[in-house]
């Protein structure tokens, strides 16, 4: 496996961990870990469900969590941020905040970035999102901002 594949790997368990942290896989978020598990791991649809119960398994072990996190300490701020995000829009696709979801996230901030700089990501993550829902709700539909075109 090369580092990237790892990383890759290593992103997916984390949505994963994310994902399990409430004790449930709510609709929204096993739709959203599918699409990622195709596009980000690489899994074959058919195994998608075994992936999911694999991770509810060792999701609640400590040591498991990290152990499957380690490989995102070889992430830089600019690598990981955009990641995080990704993370904080598929725990908050069930339109609310859980706190066991929110201490995931910070763990995983901290894997990529110093402690001081890890407290501040939630408040970021939380006005990236406003931000991108009154852009969203601002702007006639079809029309993105210049720093959103690919």
């Amino acid at each position: 496996m090369t580092t990237n594949e790892g990383l890759q790997n290593a992103w997916l368990k984390a949505l994963a961990i994310l994902a399990w942290a409430d004790g449930r896989l709510d609709p929204q978020e096993a739709k959203r870990l599918s699409v990622d598990a195709v596009s980000l791991g690489g899994i074959d649809v058919m195994k998608i469900e075994a992936f999911f119960d694999d991770v509810k398994q060792w999701s609640k072990d400590a040591d498991a969590v990290a152990k499957a996190l380690e490989p995102l300490k070889a992430e830089t701020a600019e690598e990981g941020l955009p990641k995080l995000r990704r993370c904080y829009e598929l725990a908050m696709s069930d339109g609310k905040e859980d706190p066991a979801e929110l201490r995931v996230i910070e763990q995983i901030a901290s894997c990529f970035l110093p402690k001081d700089k890890a407290d501040k990501v939630l408040p970021w993550l939380r006005a990236s999102r406003q931000a991108a829902l009154l852009e969203a709700e601002l702007l006639p539909k079809g029309i993105r901002p210049p720093t959103m075109k690919k």
